[in-house]
């Protein structure tokens, strides 16, 4: 299934920084954007042409599948809001596999390049310090995949690396699996970007598009 202009896509954690910029630029690519917030007051998102705002946790399964329409793609752009995500990956997971069963969907998750903790590209210096000091996330994260891997449902990990404020470049690494040699960080809006992009087409389908400048 590829994607054409006004397809929904479901922005989960549209709230945050990242999911922000992903409805920023499923909107600017001309798709209906759905964003999934716990508190629509507190998100306070900005009324545009294009972007409905639901009221539910990424987590509630029945508010899920009761958003959902036939041919919807979902985008998780979650994420804690401190250093340990204590299962929020792996309880999104579990929600989207089960609102999604037996329905016509994509699955576009952003988790990060610290998933694979034997990637042979990271520094030595990630692998040593950073991939310990970040196991609960990373751990939910790898809890998130897996999930997603064993169910029916078509589905892309983006694998970022250390994500920066800063405007899109678009000039970037993407690697299937691996973090680019040498690369460390990139900007949310360039993952945004990317995101929207897999949403697109299925080239990255069944696949882990890790991203760094």
């Amino acid at each position: 299934m590829t994607t054409t202009p006004r397809t929904r896509i479901i922005v989960l954690g549209a709230g945050g920084r990242t999911g922000r910029l992903v409805l920023d630029s499923a909107l600017h690519s001309g798709h209906r954007a759905v964003a999934l917030v716990r508190s629509p007051e507190r998100a306070n998102l900005a009324a545009r042409d294009g972007l409905e705002v639901v009221a539910a946790d990424a987590r509630d399964a029945v508010a899920l599948r009761s958003t959902l329409r036939p041919g919807d793609v979902i985008v998780s752009a979650v994420g804690p809001s401190g250093r340990k995500s204590n299962g929020l990956y792996a309880g999104v997971a579990r929600a989207v596999v089960d609102a999604t069963a037996g329905g016509s969907h994509r699955f576009v998750g952003i988790t990060s390049s610290g998933v694979r903790d034997d990637d042979p590209n990271h520094p030595w210096w990630y692998r040593a310090f950073m991939v310990p000091f970040m196991e609960n996330t990373y751990g939910d994260m790898r809890q998130m995949e897996s999930t997603l891997r064993a169910s029916d449902l078509p589905w892309t990990f983006v694998r970022p690396g250390r994500l920066l404020d800063e405007a899109a470049s678009g000039n970037y690494r993407v690697e299937d699996g691996k973090n680019p040699k040498g690369g460390v960080s990139i900007s949310r809006k360039d993952v945004a970007d990317f995101v929207i992009s897999c949403a697109d087409n299925e080239h990255w389908t069944r696949r882990n598009p890790t991203m760094t400048t």
